[in-house]
This record gives structure tokens, sequence and C-alpha cells, in this order.
């Protein structure tokens, strides 16, 4: 299992993800889209975004045979704690 949050430093707000994969990939927008900005988590099978890249040079993937599947979970958790320190705070979130 892996972890990975975003926090916000002045408010305390955070999201926890813990999954069962070896990367996250992130997402920013800084009003790209309608001139909305947002920041995003997700597990991700292959590290970095290009799948020739995690292949050849991270050596970081999942393969799947025609037919087979895969199943997996991700626990998600939020909360606000301004008086926390970042990693303190998030190791004691998941169980």
């Amino acid at each position: 299992m892996k972890r990975a949050a975003l926090r916000n430093t002045k408010s305390g707000a955070y999201i926890l993800f813990e999954a069962e994969t070896d990367s996250f990939g992130v997402w920013i927008n800084r009003g790209g889209w309608a001139g909305h900005h947002h920041v995003a988590l997700e597990p991700t099978n292959g590290a970095p975004d290009s799948l020739e890249m995690a292949v050849k040079d991270w050596k970081r993937f999942w393969t799947l045979a025609p037919g087979e599947t895969k199943a997996w979970s991700v626990k998600i958790a939020l909360g606000s704690d301004a008086k926390a320190s970042g990693n303190d705070l998030l190791a004691r979130r998941i169980s």
C-alpha cells in the first residue's frame, strides 16, 4: 500500500489516499479549463504519465493478459487539523 496526500498548509485541510499501487498521478489545472483551478491525485499503474517511459525508463507498470482483470481498493480520508505537522497527522489517519 502506498499513500499520497494533498494538504492546505494554511487551513490544515487534507485529502489522503491509500491504494494498492506503486504510483499516483497528480493533475494540476491553473485556470486552463473554463477558468477553474484544481488539483487531484489518482492511483495509477504506470509512472510517469507516458506508458513508454514507464516501461523503458522507470520499469514501473502493470500488464494484463487478454481477458484478465485486476481488482484493487482505495481508501480516502478527509480532515482538517491546523495544529498538526503534515507527516505525523497523515500517518495516523489511515490504519
